[in-house]
């Protein structure tokens, strides 16, 4: 290589040339001799082609005067120009950002160059708020640094870049601030439901860094604030005051973050409709068939299309019959109590809700089904002495409206009535001539389309008359009788007797008894007889035996008992007085007690 230079030395001195082509000659030996400078240093002594004493970027001027760096040492002063070769200074700049969002990661880019030269593949270390890196440049001499944005508080961040240097460039370091601005806040409002009866508004949180939104958010509607709402999920939902009219109202909902440096508060305003919810109604009866007659419920509920107060009055109709009515819940629901009177089958009939301002009215049907229900035959028979006569009362009962339909009724198998009950729900027939014993009556109702058939049996027993013991007693009392006509057993507490009597007419008796001692009298009063055990025996005292009991008072009954030890309460008879008293009443006659006993 030192032959080559040499050659290139003597051909530039052999040629004339003007002071350009000299000047020009002298440069491209410099490049020459620089590009060869490594070759003449592992040839020769270990020297920088570079002068050692020269400083970094010196120059000298070449004839013309351009700028030439000095030849290196060791080349021949006679045969090449000595020149140094500048060394650029290394240029480090921060390309960006200037300012960066709270919650992204925060990319810093940067160049390194010499001059106009990128340096490539150089280790520039970056830090920002305490966090560093190390990145290489590339190609271009760029590089990016990604700080990861829980890392980065926000406001004013310090940023320094530094750059080591190497053997071919300097060092360098650059600083600089950005700014970690607060996330911007984005808010959606919408209405729930969306149709025109909303009855909440709800506040959808972003922010542009996609970290959450909290704090709280306050809903002014027509001017008036709420209180602040707490965002939970970057959601805030507030209900519409039921007192809002119908109509459109303004919302406007503020975004109040809890860290301001780090989201930045918003607003949002929308306009929400207030209308009457729509509703829906449904009515069932509470079995799925209902007896004529019987007491029953309707249930009702009503639906709303969104939520809502759904208190209001409802009623059930048939046609323009009211069949029951009442007022619903605040949750729609409502029983209403009716009386059955429909025919047995189905029946359609009429379920409205009222509604009110907020809510809207509804209707519906409902289907009633109606069975048919049962009737108690009642037969009255007549008292009748041997060879006598009288009527049998037969009466068909049931509510709410009296029974239609036929009655048949034999006495011992024989018929003795056939006929339609009258308006009542009552037949009447004639038994003649009817000896001395007990005789069946048996009575068959036909039913019709709302009460089903029945039957019913009954004893008509007729005795001899009773040969009254005390016909001289009976006739002394007959003209100051006290007891009512209606009577058919008389009890005079005050006098120690007891009688049986038909219109008012003594049949039997007076008879001695005794009544209630001191702490157990007998009561004074109108009574019925209702029930009569021949064999009775008490469940109060000990099983005690009470026979041809006839009971018209609670516990208290005729019987046979003592004459001359007070009751318990009840009326003490001889045994053949129990058992004439026994026979000759009936259920649902009338018993008379008064006066007071005298111990």
């Amino acid at each position: 290589m030192a032959v080559l230079v040499m050659g290139v030395n003597m051909r530039v001195h052999q040629r004339r040339r003007s002071r350009a082509g000299r000047a020009r000659l002298a440069v491209a030996r410099m490049v020459i001799v620089a590009a060869v400078g490594g070759a003449l240093v592992a040839c020769g002594p270990a020297q920088n082609p570079i002068s050692a004493g020269a400083t970094a970027g010196s120059s000298t001027s070449a004839p013309g005067g351009e700028s030439v760096a000095s030849a290196a040492s060791n080349v021949p002063a006679a045969n090449s120009a000595s020149a140094t070769v500048p060394v650029l200074a290394s240029s480090l700049t921060m390309t960006g950002p200037e300012s960066s969002v709270f919650g992204k990661d925060l990319a810093v880019s940067f160049s390194l160059s010499a001059g106009s030269t990128p340096i490539p593949d150089a280790a520039v270390t970056v830090q920002v708020a305490g966090a560093s890196q190390v990145i290489r440049t590339d190609a271009a001499g760029t590089g990016t640094a990604t700080i990861a944005a829980a890392q980065v508080a926000p406001g004013p961040a310090a940023v320094t870049l530094t750059y080591d240097g190497d053997g071919a460039h300097p060092s360098a370091s650059t600083s600089a601030s950005l700014d970690v601005l607060p996330a911007a806040a984005t808010l959606v409002l919408a209405a729930s439901p969306s149709d025109a009866a909303a009855t909440s508004v709800s506040a959808a949180l972003s922010t542009n860094s996609g970290i959450d939104a909290a704090g709280a958010v306050t809903f002014d509607i027509d001017g008036v604030t709420s209180e602040p709402v707490a965002v939970s999920a970057n959601q805030a939902s507030f209900a519409l005051p039921t007192s809002l009219a119908l109509g459109a109202h303004t919302v406007t909902a503020s975004y109040l973050p809890t860290a301001p440096d780090q989201v930045g508060p918003t607003t949002a305003a929308s306009t929400v409709s207030i209308a009457q919810v729509s509703t829906g109604v449904t009515g069932s009866a509470t079995k799925d068939a209902v007896r004529y007659g019987d007491q029953a419920s309707f249930t009702i509920a009503v639906s709303a299309a969104a939520e809502a107060d759904l208190t209001g009055a409802v009623k059930v109709t048939d046609g323009e019959q009211v069949v029951a009515e009442g007022t619903t819940n605040p949750q729609g629901q409502a029983s209403l109590q009716f009386l059955n009177r429909f025919d047995p089958g189905s029946k359609d009939l009429t379920v409205t809700f009222a509604g009110s301002d907020r809510v809207g009215a509804s209707q519906s049907q409902l289907t009633l089904v109606t069975s048919s229900t049962n009737v108690d035959i009642s037969i009255v028979k007549p008292t009748l002495l041997p060879d006598g006569s009288g009527t049998v009362t037969v009466s068909i009962i049931g509510t709410p409206d009296k029974p239609t339909g036929q009655v048949t009724a034999t006495l011992d198998g024989i018929e003795v009535a056939n006929g339609e009950v009258d308006a009542a729900g009552k037949i009447g027939f004639t038994v003649s001539a009817v000896a001395a014993g007990d005789h069946q009556i048996l009575v068959n109702y036909s039913g019709d389309k709302r009460f089903q058939a029945n039957t019913a049996k009954a004893t008509l027993s007729v005795t001899p008359p009773v040969v009254n013991p005390n016909e001289a007693g009976a006739a002394s009392l007959a003209a100051a009788n006290p007891c009512p006509t209606t009577a058919a057993a008389c009890v005079d507490l005050t006098n120690e007797l007891a009688w049986l009597q038909t219109g008012g007419e003594i049949t039997y008796g007076p008879v001695d008894m005794t009544s209630g001692k001191a702490g157990h009298r007998t009561g004074t009063g109108t009574f019925k007889v209702y029930w009569l055990d021949k064999h009775h025996k008490s469940s109060i005292y000990n099983g005690a035996a009470m026979p041809n009991s006839v009971f018209f008072d609670g516990g208290i009954a005729f019987h046979q008992g003592s004459l001359s030890v007070q009751s318990a309460g009840c009326i003490h008879l001889s045994s053949s007085a129990s058992e004439t008293f026994f026979n000759a009443l009936h259920l649902g006659d009338s018993v008379f007690v008064f006066g007071t006993p005298p111990y």
